[in-house]
């Protein structure tokens, strides 16, 4: 199999989910052959908590997973009850921002169909090449599952 980026554009350019996965993503995130297959365009449904929020993914062909709930990857939040509450509170108000602000324009990147404990695909938000997931320990509201803080 030939990996080289060029040989790949060529054989899925045309592709309406590539050219639109393409056009919203910047040119320095690199996807492998392998990777396009888990990448998916979605419009938020309702944001559960920090690190829970429930997507429509548009699969292409127009066809639609409806109300899927999605575990954001490798970030953990403040649980929404019991002592961190508040901060929990404070993790879910900005996700909420952080997803106004994309206007709907959100891809996401499942992990290869895995899903969480509860059932919950595992994904990573992008607005415009931007990591959401990445952004809320950025920002301080996620502790990543390396036990790392912004």
């Amino acid at each position: 199999m030939n990996n080289d980026s060029n040989y790949l554009e060529a054989n899925i350019r045309g592709n309406p989910v590539y050219d639109r996965l393409h056009s919203m993503i910047d040119s320095h995130i690199i996807i492998t052959e392998e990777d396009r297959l888990y990448w998916y365009r979605c419009e938020l449904d309702r944001v559960i908590d920090g690190d829970t929020v429930v997507l429509h993914l548009d699969l292409g062909c127009n066809t639609w997973i409806r109300s899927q709930p999605c575990r954001l990857y490798n970030i953990n939040t403040p649980e929404m009850r019991g002592v961190e509450r508040v901060g929990g509170i404070d993790a879910r108000n900005h996700m909420i921002k952080l997803l106004d602000s994309a206007g709907g324009d959100l891809m996401c990147k499942t992990h290869k169909d895995k899903q969480g404990k509860y059932g919950r695909w595992l994904v990573e938000l992008y607005h415009h090449g931007n990591n959401l997931n990445e952004q809320m320990i950025t920002d301080g509201y996620a502790l990543s599952m390396d036990g790392r803080y912004g």
